[in-house]
């Protein structure tokens, strides 16, 4: 079966400039941590800079981003997709950027 990975990049900021508290953070690390048994988070921050379409404005984030390696099922991938509109009314975002990579593993630690 071949696998993919999955990335969500997550603001630190809602938009208006204040801190998400962690316990937004928690919510879906542990939503996700329950469905796949574990969650990556690199916690060091992402600046980034994208243009609004709607104000035509660049806006300025910084994020971190939360990863899992799973198998590239139809059902993964469709719950990935399910999960970005809460994660968008969780954090207060008119979008988050989400991402599939395939990839090959290579060895695992139960082989």
């Amino acid at each position: 079966m071949s696998s993919i990975k999955i990335e969500i990049i997550i603001p630190i900021y809602y938009n208006d400039k204040t801190p998400i508290e962690d316990e937004n953070f928690n919510l879906i690390y542990d939503t996700i941590k329950e469905k796949f048994s574990g969650v990556n988070v690199e916690v060091s921050n992402i600046k980034s800079q994208w243009l609004d379409q709607t104000t035509k404005k660049y806006i300025r984030d910084v994020n971190r981003r939360l990863w899992v390696i799973c198998e590239d099922t139809e059902q993964n991938r469709n719950y990935f997709k399910s999960l970005k509109d809460p994660i968008e009314k969780i954090l207060r975002q008119k979008e988050i950027l989400m991402f599939i990579t395939p990839i090959e593993l290579i060895g695992h630690i139960n082989s």
